[in-house]
């Protein structure tokens, strides 16, 4: 089955990325696939690539980042089965011990 193409519209709708300063800062910086231009001024990445990505980001575990947060040295984001935290509080957070 051929792999699907995503637009910046995609990954926004995606809640992967908000705007394209931060989409070119993680390119530069933390390894974010740079995607293909596919016409004039449309740039596509692959579903497979942006998947691989952000299973290869840093998971933190849930009673570290929960007790962090508890703390407030950390900002988190509760949905559902998830908690968020921004890619910044990461570099911040306190190691746990596996």
């Amino acid at each position: 089955m051929p792999d699907t193409l995503l637009r910046f519209k995609d990954l926004q709708a995606r809640g992967i990325v908000n705007n394209w300063p931060t989409l070119k800062r993680w390119v530069d910086t933390r390894g974010f696939p740079p995607g293909m231009y596919f016409g004039p001024g449309t740039r596509v990445w692959r579903e497979s690539e942006i998947e691989a990505w952000i299973d290869s980001r840093p998971s933190a575990r849930k009673d570290v980042v929960t007790e962090a947060a508890r703390r407030g040295e950390i900002p988190t984001i509760k949905t559902g089965k998830r908690i968020l935290v921004p890619a910044v509080a990461l570099d911040r957070m306190p190691q746990g011990s596996d």
